[in-house]
This record gives structure tokens, C-alpha cells and sequence, in this order.
């Protein structure tokens, strides 16, 4: 079993957030159905399957104009997700996890935080083991009105599917590429990942 670092992470990361733009927008604008079904492959063999997770995209082989015109209006509105933080802990039962936060994809909300990976190599390489998205009850602060979130239960993430990892063990690394615009979630930017001693 190969252990991936944090370059190996970033760069697995990188290219699953294009090839899943590209499947988004073959989804909105694409009419050969094969050929969606093709990228809508490439995406999914991002995540471990078995986990109970994949992209989420894609859609009906026969579908009215109407409804393809729907599509195209939301593909215009698509941009590539981003990648704000990735953090890298070592974990006794799992190994090496890697937990990265995105974006959401969409023109106007594409500079704050959406959701989050969880990567890890369990015997099948590199693969997205876990989804979360941001509660937008508490802005992933974990508090509501001072007190823990009803919702999410002060992480400030909802599990959306996969391996639930209640303890991702020892931070290592953290690497920051872009800080998202909203306050509450820079402060969260600022102080996330502050590597423990060895």
C-alpha cells in the first residue's frame, strides 16, 4: 500500500475538482448521452464506492428541451470548484488521511466554503472516502447563538455520506491555498490545521 503526501493529496485533489467540472458541464450542455455517462465514470472512480459515495452527477438518458434548456441555464452559472485547505493527519487504524475544503462551484458562491473531503488510501490508492457539507446553520463556526449547533453538533459540518471518521488522529501538515471571503469562515481558515507537536 503506497502512502501518499501531501503533494500526491493536492495533486489527486486538483485533478478530480476539473474532471468533475468538466462532467457538470458535459451534464448542462452535452447531448450525446454516452459521453456524459463516460465523464460521469471518470468522476465516480474518484470516490470509494463501497464507502456508499460517489459524485452525484448526471441525468436521465431522455430528457425534454425544456428540461435541457434548464440544464444549460445552470451550466452557464458553474465554475470549477476551488480548494481552500487541505490538511494531513495520521491516523493509528486508517494511516495517512487527507481533509480538504472546497467550494461550492456556482458564479457568486464560489469563495466560501461548501464541503469537505475526506482521502485516504484504504488498500485501493487514493480515494475520497468521506463527504461533508457546511452547516449552514452555525457558517461551520460549530455555534449557534453562543450556544453548540442543534444541526451539526458543534462540528460544523453534516456528514453527506461514507466513512464517518470521529477521530482522524494526529495532524501533520496542513497546506492553505486561497481563504474564502466570508469572515466567520476566514477566522476558521486562519486558525484550522495548527499541526501538533511530534
Amino acid at each position: 500500500m503506497s502512502v501518499a503526501g501531501m503533494e500526491n493529496a493536492v495533486a489527486f485533489v486538483n485533478a478530480f475538482l476539473a474532471d468533475e467540472f468538466a462532467a457538470q458541464k458535459s451534464v448542462s450542455f452535452e447531448r450525446n448521452y454516452d459521453l456524459v455517462t463516460d465523464k460521469v465514470r471518470k468522476v465516480d472512480a474518484y470516490f470509494r464506492l463501497a464507502s456508499g459515495i460517489s459524485s452525484g452527477i448526471g441525468r436521465p438518458k431522455f430528457l425534454p428541451e425544456t428540461m435541457l434548456n434548464r440544464l444549460r441555464n445552470q451550466g452557464d452559472r458553474m465554475e470549477q470548484r476551488r480548494l481552500f485547505v487541505m490538511v494531513q493527519h495520521e491516523q493509528p487504524d486508517m494511516g495517512r488521511l487527507f481533509r480538504c475544503v472546497l467550494s461550492g462551484g456556482t458564479i457568486g458562491a464560489n469563495d466560501n466554503f461548501a464541503e469537505s473531503l475526506w482521502l485516504g488510501n484504504l488498500g485501493d490508492g487514493l480515494q475520497i472516502l468521506t463527504r461533508l457539507a457546511v452547516c449552514v446553520t452555525c457558517n461551520s463556526t460549530g455555534l449557534h447563538r453562543g450556544e453548540k449547533c442543534p444541526d451539526c453538533g458543534a462540528s460544523g459540518w453534516l456528514h453527506r455520506g461514507g466513512v464517518r471518521i470521529p477521530d482522524p488522529g494526529r495532524l501533520s501538515e496542513v497546506g492553505r491555498f486561497i481563504a474564502p471571503v466570508d469572515p466567520v469562515q476566514k477566522e476558521i481558515y486562519d486558525a484550522m490545521g495548527e499541526v501538533a507537536p511530534s
